[in-house]
Parts: C-alpha cells; structure tokens; sequence
C-alpha cells in the first residue's frame, strides 16, 4: 500500500544458497517446542527476563529509554520483527527481494489499515506508529499519511489506484463505515497479489499464498457473520474472494462450521468448532487456521531447501513466533491460566 502494484516476472525457482545459509541460522533462533513450555511456566517478569536475554535483547536495549514493562516488549517484538525483514531484504538479490516484495505486501496494507483506524478512532500519533511494523513503506511515510487526520485524504494520499480511491471514498461518505474501506483495500490487495503471483516459478509458493488469502478471507466471514452482518453486506464484502469464501458466505455461522469441519482444513479447526459450540468464541477455529498454514509454512523449507519457498516459509514461522510471545505476555498481564494460553498458541 502507498505505492503502485506491479507484477514484475518473478522466479521463486531459483537458487539462493548464501541466502539459504543466512535464514538457517536466523531459523534455528527460532522458539522451540521446549522453550514455550518454559514459558508457559513462567509469571510475567521471568518472560519479559527471558526476552531480555535472548534474540530480542538489541531492540528491548534500544527502545528501553522511551517504554517500560510490557509496553516495551511489545515495541521490541514489532520493532525486531521490522528488522528481520529488512535483514532479509539486503542479503537477497534482486529476484529473491521481488518475493519477499509479493509476499509482504500484506503487511504494507495492514499498516495503512492501522493508520485509517488510528484516523478514524481520533487515536493518537503515538499509538498508532507503535502497532506499525513497516516493510517497503517508511515509517515516516505512514506518519505523514496519518498527520492527514481525514479518512478521505489518508485515502487519496494511499497510492492506491485512482479508480479504487474513488470507490473507497465514495463508500466512506455513503455509510461512514471503516469496513466499506477495508474491503475495497483487501479487494486491490487480492488482486495485486493475484497479479504477483502471475510470474512466479514455484507452485509451492503459489500454493501458500492462495492458503494464506483464503483463509485470511474465511476468518473475515466468520468474524462478520459472529457480528451478524446482513446477508446483503456479506456477498460485497467477499465479491471478489475465492469460490469457496462466496459459497460459505450465503451461510449461517454453525453451517460454515460445519462446512470448515469436513474440508480440507477439518484437523485443524475441528476442537476449535467443539469450542466455539460450548462457548460461543470463534478463537480456537481461528487458532486452528494458522496453525495449518504454520504447517504449510514450514513445509515449503522441508520440500525446496535451497529455494524462495523456504525462505518465506522462515518469515511466516517468525510471525507466528512475534504472535506467540505477545500472546503469553497479554495472557500473563492479565492472569489467565497456562491451559487457555498454550490452547492458543500456534506451535
């Protein structure tokens, strides 16, 4: 977002073995299976000391002078997760950096989204820039769109293109609604990913993208559907998703379950369908998503080694991992038990 979509010739098939060999050791800094259960033992001052002392201590050091306690871990996961990225970026070439380009567009558009609901919200500056985790767009960049302090000129400010702005503005104007926005953001965001992926050599990155989008796609159904939006609003909000979103959307909440538990993603989300059942919390089944695409995620690193694919594979399990720890650390904060936080967790 900010910037104008190309869909540049990608080759994800190519070879990067000195970049191959950077990821592996980024990836075995990686939390384990053990150190969650470390963790999940520990109160909140032994996390925030465990984070001290590990991969994060450089980012905690440097935002110590502005943030304390929570605050600051939360600042040093954004910020660390910012820096990985951009690691990545500067030991890539330029067809490995046209990957990553594809794969993190979707976290430009997050940021622009963030700083719209800032807007909107009469948020301040400060809170807004502290959820940011910038990629291609500066922070800076962000800043000077939010300084807007109007939806419709953060939108004309967007780089989105003209034709998408106007359908956005006008929808805005029409009912006031941030989520008539978004929508058109998500829309041009599937489509520039569609386009991306055009050029792209491997199926297996392919693959997870069209993964990730379908089921970032599916938790916006339930998510709206949970708020009860009508039946009308619902078929333009997924107009341009995947079949499978469409069909599911012309459900009710306990059909779409239903319809989750016998597809592809069933072992995945089937506890979380029993929990939604007796509590009423979409939570676990969205757990359960990301837990199958962590999956798929670390699969790309297993099958093509020394490709694209595992090096994307890498950036979505450090996501996980940033997810995790916030996780813990707002579930310690304020006192929830060890069962519920580890049920939540995507390991």
């Amino acid at each position: 977002m900010l910037q104008r979509y190309s869909s540049p010739g990608i080759e994800s098939g190519g070879r990067y073995p000195y970049a191959y060999a950077r990821v592996c050791v980024m990836r075995a800094a990686l939390l384990g299976r053990q150190d969650y259960d470390r963790l999940l033992r520990m109160g909140l001052s032994e996390v925030i000391g465990f984070l001290e002392s590990s991969q994060y201590k450089a980012e905690i050091d440097a935002l110590a002078v502005r943030f304390s306690g929570v605050s600051l871990m939360e600042q040093a996961l954004n910020l660390n997760l910012a820096n990985t990225y951009q690691k990545l970026r500067r030991f890539s070439g330029p067809s490995l950096q046209r990957v990553l380009d594809v794969y993190l567009k979707r976290r430009d558009r997050d940021n622009f989204k963030a700083v719209l609901r800032g807007i909107y919200t009469s948020s301040s500056e400060d809170d807004v820039m502290n959820v940011l985790v910038p990629y291609s767009v500066s922070a800076e960049r962000l800043r000077s769109v939010f300084r807007r302090q109007s939806v419709e000129e953060a939108l004309r400010d967007s780089g989105l293109p003209a034709a998408q702005v106007k359908v956005a503005v006008d929808r805005f104007r029409e009912t006031g609604s941030l989520a008539e926005v978004e929508n058109v953001i998500d829309s041009e965001y599937r489509r520039a990913i569609v386009a991306g992926m055009q050029g792209m050599g491997s199926s297996l990155f392919r693959e997870f993208l069209a993964e990730e989008m379908l089921i970032a796609a599916l938790i916006k159904v339930l998510r709206y559907r949970r708020e009860g939006m009508d039946k009308r609003d619902m078929q333009k909000a997924v107009a341009d998703a995947e079949p499978m979103v469409r069909r599911l959307s012309e459900l009710g909440l306990a059909e779409i379950l239903s319809a989750l538990e016998n597809s592809r993603f069933g072992e995945h989300v089937r506890q979380g369908v029993k929990e939604f059942r007796e509590k009423e919390t979409l939570i676990y089944v969205e757990t359960g998503l990301y837990k199958y695409l962590l999956r798929k995620a670390l699969s790309l690193h297993r099958r093509k080694p020394l490709l694209a694919d595992s090096i994307v594979g890498y950036v979505f399990a450090k996501e996980i991992e940033i997810r995790n720890l916030r996780l813990i650390m707002k579930a310690r904060q304020l006192g929830m038990a060890e069962g519920f936080i580890e049920e939540q967790l995507v390991v």
